[in-house]
C-alpha cells in the first residue's frame, strides 16, 4: 500500500472515531443538554476572597449544570437563611445558622465564577463573626463546605429529575389518549362496517321482494290476459305500486350503502394513522422514562 493511500485510511479512521465520539457524547445528555450520568469530582480548594478591606480565606467547590444566579437562590433551599445578596460580584448573607462550622449565627461570602465551556460554576465560600474571619479549625470549615456542595450538585441534578418527571406525566397523558384514540378508530371502523352489513342485508331482502315482485306481476299478467277480470287487474296495479315502491326503496338503500362504505373507507383510513400514534407516543414515553431513570443514577451517584 501506497503511504498517499495509508495517510488517507488513517485519516478517515480518525475522523470515524471523533464523529462516534461526538455521536457518544450527545447520546450522553438530554434534549435540553443535561448529562445523563454523573462522572464529575466534587474537590473542595482553598481560596482567599476580598471582602471589603480584608482577605477572607475560603473554600473553592464545583457546581455543575447551574449558572451563577441559579446557584444563589438554590443555596438558600439548601442552607436556610442563607439569602445571598449580590453586588459587585460578591454574595452576602448575614446571621446565617450554619452548625457545621459554628454554634453562632455566621456570614456567609461568596464568589461565584461561571466556566461555560465547562459547564460548572465554582463557588468560593467563606464565613466571618463580629466582622472578622470565622476562626477555627481549616479542616473543618473545608469538610463543610464540600458537603454542601454534593448537596446543591444533588439539588441542581434533582431540579433536572423534577422538569423530566413533569414531561413523563404529560408524555404519559399524550399515550393514554392515543391508546383511547386507538380504540375509537377501531370502534368507529366497527360501527361502520356493522352499519354498512345492516344496510346491506335491508338492500338483499329488498332485492329478493322485488325478484318476487316481478314474479308475481308476470303471473298476475298472464291471468289478466286470460280472464280479463277486473279482480285481477286490481291485484296487478297493487302489485306493481308495490314493485315501484320497492324499487324506489332500493334505490335509497343504494344510496346509504354508498355512503355507509365511503364512511366505512374513510374509518379504517384512520386506524392505521391512530396505531401509529400510538405507537410513536408509547415511545416516547418509554424514552422519557429512560431519561427520568437515568438522571435519578446520576443523582445516586454524586458524592
Amino acid at each position: 500500500m501506497n503511504p498517499f493511500t495509508m495517510q488517507r485510511l488513517t485519516l478517515f479512521a480518525c475522523s470515524a472515531l471523533f464523529a462516534l465520539g461526538l455521536s457518544a457524547q450527545k447520546q450522553n445528555k438530554t434534549k435540553d443538554g443535561y448529562a445523563l450520568s454523573w462522572d464529575k469530582e466534587i474537590t473542595a480548594v482553598t481560596d482567599t476572597i476580598r471582602s471589603d478591606s480584608m482577605k477572607v480565606v475560603a473554600t473553592q467547590v464545583p457546581v455543575y449544570e447551574v449558572r451563577p444566579a441559579q446557584l444563589a437562590a438554590l443555596l438558600k433551599t439548601v442552607v436556610p437563611g442563607a439569602a445571598l445578596k449580590e453586588s459587585r460580584g460578591l454574595y452576602r448573607a448575614p446571621a446565617v445558622s450554619y452548625p457545621a462550622v459554628s454554634a453562632a449565627p455566621v456570614d456567609l461570602v461568596a464568589t461565584m465564577k461561571e466556566d461555560k465551556k465547562a459547564g460548572v460554576t465554582r463557588m468560593a465560600l467563606g464565613f466571618l463573626q463580629g466582622g472578622a474571619p470565622l476562626p477555627g479549625n481549616a479542616e473543618q470549615q473545608q469538610a463543610a463546605v464540600r458537603d454542601l456542595a454534593v448537596k446543591l450538585n444533588k439539588a441542581v441534578v434533582q431540579q433536572q429529575v423534577t422538569k423530566w418527571e413533569q414531561e413523563l406525566t404529560k408524555a404519559a397523558k399524550s399515550a393514554e389518549s392515543a391508546r383511547a384514540t386507538q380504540d375509537k378508530a377501531h370502534k368507529k371502523a366497527s360501527d361502520a362496517g356493522a352499519d354498512l352489513q345492516k344496510t346491506s342485508e335491508k338492500k338483499s331482502k329488498v332485492q329478493r321482494d322485488i325478484a318476487n315482485n316481478q314474479a308475481d306481476i308476470a303471473r298476475l299478467e298472464q291471468r289478466w290476459q286470460v280472464s280479463q277480470d277486473a279482480k285481477d287487474l286490481k291485484k296487478l296495479t297493487k302489485m306493481r305500486s308495490t314493485l315501484a315502491k320497492n324499487e324506489q326503496k332500493l334505490a335509497g338503500l343504494m344510496n346509504d350503502a354508498s355512503k355507509a362504505q365511503k364512511t366505512l373507507n374513510k374509518r379504517q383510513d384512520a386506524v392505521p394513522d391512530a396505531a401509529k400514534e400510538r405507537s410513536a407516543s408509547e415511545d416516547r414515553q418509554q424514552e422519557v422514562q429512560r431519561t427520568v431513570d437515568a438522571l435519578k443514577r446520576k443523582l445516586e451517584n454524586i458524592r
